[in-house]
């Protein structure tokens, strides 16, 4: 019955009745500009918050560990120039102090990691230009995980198998530089979804992947729709729902 919402310019929003009703939970927040949002699975009062960086807010990750009620900076080691947003968090769901944090700024877009539940953080490797919208963990085996970016180059979709130790280019098949959502089956890890915003006069849509990333193909949610976000059913993983620039499509097929 627990949600939380985090807005462009309001900061987050909480809900403890399904969404019927919400409200503002701010406190200690500097910036209004949530970008992403994670829960903690083993301590669900526990939860972070991605924000950006303006001329005249201070961004960066924050953390509450009651439930929203009070906001503290989790920003040591992060970027902190004008501009950069922390745009996608993941955590370990086997090590929750576990946890990555997807940026972009002026210098360079970048993956960071934390293994003290927020207090520090260091680069696992930048990508080039751009900003990283999306990282996912494989439930399985967490020292695998994916990331998207919108970086104007081809290589948009990276993959780390040592816990961000080390990315490699994973975007073979798709059609887009612009991957702004990620989603792995719950009970086979290595089949995967891209939502992809078509730019350029490459096409969005949805792709999988059956072979942890390896290779995409286009499912039935192609030519330029704009995918930004994607959610698999945690109990019937052949039904998922993707979010677009036109409303909310679902496939109970696996797309």
């Amino acid at each position: 019955n627990t949600l939380y919402a985090g807005t462009i310019g309001a900061g987050v929003f909480k809900s403890t009745d399904s969404g019927h009703v919400w409200s503002a939970v701010n406190t200690g927040l500097t910036s209004s500009h949530v970008r992403a949002l994670a829960i903690d699975p083993a301590t669900p009062s526990t939860l972070y918050a991605g924000t950006s960086y303006t001329d005249s807010s201070t961004g960066g990750v924050f953390k509450s560990t009651n439930g929203g009620a009070n906001w503290n900076a989790a920003n040591t080691g992060l970027p902190t120039a004008s501009g950069t947003s922390v745009s996608a968090l993941a955590i370990d769901p086997t090590t929750p102090n576990t946890l990555y944090a997807g940026t972009g700024d002026v210098s360079g877009t970048s993956v960071f990691k934390s293994t003290d539940g927020g207090v520090t953080w260091n680069a696992t490797g930048p990508f080039g230009t751009g900003a990283v919208l999306t990282l996912v963990i494989d439930p399985t085996t967490p020292t695998i995980l994916y990331s998207g970016t919108n970086a104007p180059d081809p290589n948009h979709v990276f993959k780390s198998t040592d816990g961000g130790g080390t990315w490699t280019v994973a975007d073979k098949g798709l059609s887009s530089t612009n991957t702004r959502a990620l989603a792995i089956d719950p009970s086979s890890p290595t089949t995967l979804y891209a939502g992809m915003v078509g730019s350029g006069g490459n096409s969005g849509g949805v792709f999988k992947s059956t072979d942890g990333s390896g290779t995409w193909s286009p499912t039935d949610l192609t030519s330029n729709t704009h995918v930004s976000a994607l959610v698999i059913d945690p109990t019937i993983p052949t039904t998922l729902y993707a979010g677009t620039d036109v409303g909310v499509f679902k496939s109970t097929d696996s797309g």
